[in-house]
């Protein structure tokens, strides 16, 4: 179960429950695989950047699926 206090949110996708979580960790995982800051990201991200979307879903499952690729998470 999602621990919420620890900004953990469940979700189900393609018959799967995820645990999603932007940790520090995963922040800096994304920027590091973005190339840009996380206000960058989030820029290009409220411009409705599909790849953006799908690179934030990926950094936040990392903490509790560290071996999930891009490919997997879009």
């Amino acid at each position: 179960m999602a621990n919420p206090m620890k900004g953990e949110v469940d979700i189900e996708a393609c018959g799967e429950r995820l645990r999603l979580i932007l940790s520090f960790n995963a922040i800096a995982e994304l920027e590091d695989e973005a190339g840009r800051t996380l206000a960058e990201v989030m820029t290009s991200l409220k411009a409705g950047s599909v790849r953006t979307m799908r690179l934030i879903l990926w950094a936040a499952m990392r903490d509790h699926r560290p071996a999930t690729t891009l490919r997997q998470a879009g």
